[in-house]
């Protein structure tokens, strides 16, 4: 049996058991979780939803080995074989630790932060977060002083805790920021946004997988409306823990 006649096999054996495999970056879960996959899990009760962490590079060469049905991601994604639609966009903002008195400004200018260390994630794990760390920089006209790099969103927090420096994420992180980290706005604009996708392959006939999509766009949408009616929902969404742990 060829290789890719092994693939389809493999494809119809996730489709008799009706399950479809879906892969998230980790951080966002509670864009997906709180809304597309309870309403497709209400609609069709006997479909199985498989949920795996994988970086956005991994997503992308599940997809082309069929290893996945769906990913959760962020690009650039250069494969033709792969379709995709944005799920959501999202302001960069920056975590720093409370005790800085930086973190007493909101938003907080560049050239202030360009004197204190940064905390990298590695572009091999997070290419399109490392990328617009570097579009900020020759935007603002600074460089950034890399002191620390990682592989993990939660490594990369936890050193902002620990007073290590700063690190510049999107605004999806201000609920699962570790205590002594506030979010704050960059004295930048526009200020970046980062797109968390939605990503198939173009072939994929796996059953219930055009239903899953259509759901997962239409709470999509549902998000930009929400962001359109609201003005001030992205300052919401990035100040993240200021109100609640005092500051």
């Amino acid at each position: 049996m060829t290789e890719r006649a092994l693939m389809h096999a493999r494809q119809e054996g996730r489709s008799e058991i009706g399950t479809i495999t879906v892969a998230m970056v980790p951080g966002p879960e509670g864009l997906v979780f709180s809304r597309a996959i309870p309403d497709f899990m209400r609609r069709f009760p006997d479909v199985q939803l498989l949920l795996r962490t994988m970086t956005s590079p991994e997503q992308i060469d599940a997809l082309l080995k069929r290893d996945i049905n769906v990913g959760f991601l962020r690009g650039p994604i250069e494969s033709d074989e792969i379709a995709y639609d944005v799920y959501s966009r999202e302001k960069v903002v920056v975590l720093i630790p409370q005790s800085w008195p930086i973190a007493r400004k909101n938003p907080v200018p560049l050239a202030e932060l360009s004197t204190k260390p940064h905390i990298a994630i590695s572009r091999e794990v997070a290419p399109a977060v490392h990328d617009v760390v570097d579009t900020i920089a020759k935007l603002g006209g600074v460089t950034f002083r890399t002191h620390l790099n990682t592989e993990n969103l939660m490594t990369a927090m936890n050193a902002v805790a620990s007073g290590l420096g700063f690190c510049i994420l999107t605004e999806y992180v201000r609920n699962i920021v570790p205590k002594g980290v506030v979010t704050r706005h960059l004295d930048l604009e526009p200020t970046p946004e980062l797109n968390l996708l939605i990503a198939y392959r173009k072939d994929d006939v796996l059953a219930h997988l055009s239903e899953f999509l259509k759901g997962v766009r239409k709470f999509a949408e549902v998000i930009e409306a929400e962001k359109q009616r609201d003005p001030d929902m992205d300052d919401l969404l990035a100040a993240g823990p200021l109100n609640k742990r005092g500051l």
